[in-house]
């Protein structure tokens, strides 16, 4: 099977490690990618994705949001930066040599993609795509239910579908989260 015929989680040649956090129960893909991040980025295991869900809501239940980030990283400011990026923010504007950019100085790249049906018409539900490394294909990807494989160029910008055969789309308003060293 051709790399371009293959679904993403199909494509698996030359995949580096990544020891990313799984979701475990629904609407925590939030918390379990941006957890997976600053250990990645950190060198060490800072976080699970529940201590990190429990110190968010340690006021009472909060909505999870990229916001996370602002407490993820407080152990390791100093080391660790994260710039999130939405259509308001247009300091970085989001386009492949943009990730690209940042994967190739070690960083990552979150992607909040939005569940569509079919290519065009958007659910307002989301879900977390972490891209770690640039290959030969695309990005390689990590998804907190466990998926890994590589996402075309195309895919990113313009959508592709998931295992269970529903389909993301970029988000409506660019909602991305990039976390690299100082």
């Amino acid at each position: 099977m051709g790399t371009q015929s293959a679904k993403w989680w199909e494509r698996r040649s030359n995949l580096l490690p990544y020891d990313g956090l799984l979701q475990g129960i629904e609407d925590t893909c939030v918390y379990a990618s941006i957890a997976g991040a600053v250990n990645y980025v950190a060198g060490k295991k800072v976080w699970m994705t529940s201590s990190l869900r429990d110190e968010w809501n340690r006021n009472g239940p909060r909505q999870p949001s990229f916001g996370v980030a602002s407490i993820a990283v407080t152990p390791y400011a100093s080391e660790i930066e994260y710039i999130h990026h939405h259509t308001g923010d247009r300091k970085i504007a989001l386009s492949i040599d943009s990730i690209k950019s940042v994967i190739e100085e070690d960083g990552l790249v979150i992607l909040s993609m939005e569940l569509g049906d079919g290519l065009k018409k958007r659910q307002t539900r989301f879900h977390m795509f972490t891209l770690i490394a640039r290959t030969a294909d695309g990005f390689q990807v990590w998804d907190t239910n466990g998926f890994q494989g590589i996402l075309t160029d195309q895919e990113i910008m313009g959508g592709f579908e998931y295992p269970d055969g529903t389909t993301y789309l970029p988000h409506s308003d660019e909602d991305t989260l990039i976390m690299r060293r100082k």
